[in-house]
């Protein structure tokens, strides 16, 4: 479990039929990336990828069976042949309704109003366009494992 020294949970799951999209968010999460900014301290990141929606379902349910559950998820919208991101939602939050997701999709089909109004709720999803800045993308990690560590005070993690 990545639980570091301030008891946040930074399990991160990447969802994304990309595998290039997955080396990115590595760089960009690592503690000594080449995208951290010079004088910020370093945060690293566990990260677990996933190329399809069923494929990241199966890692969350895994995750929170043993009691590691990831804090948040970066979700690609199309992800074909399988489950497109916002199915593959809707699935993950029925095993694990506190996970903070951000949709991921660098083509938009119809609006990104239409796309959240697909899901039960959406005070738990950010959207993030591809490609994606890297200090956007470290910065919204940082604030949701942060949130999710906030709103799950109680969670049986290890170094708490």
């Amino acid at each position: 479990m990545m639980i570091d020294g301030a008891g946040i949970n930074r399990r991160v799951l990447i969802i994304d039929d990309n595998r290039a999209v997955h080396e990115d968010f590595k760089q960009v999460l690592a503690a000594h990336g080449t995208y951290l900014p010079a004088g910020v301290a370093p945060v690293d990141f566990q990260i677990a990828c996933a190329t399809q929606g069923e494929e990241g379902w199966q890692l969350v349910c895994e995750a929170r069976q043993k009691g590691e559950p990831f804090a948040m998820a970066f979700v690609d919208l199309n992800m074909p042949p399988g489950w497109d991101g916002v199915e593959t939602i809707a699935r993950i939050w029925k095993d694990d309704p506190a996970l903070q997701i951000v949709v991921c999709s660098g083509s938009r089909q119809g609006s990104w109003a239409g796309v959240l109004g697909r899901l039960d709720r959406t005070d738990q999803v950010l959207v993030l366009k591809k490609p994606f800045d890297p200090a956007e993308a470290r910065q919204i990690a940082l604030l949701l494992t942060h949130t999710w560590s906030l709103a799950n005070p109680a969670a049986d993690l290890p170094g708490r």
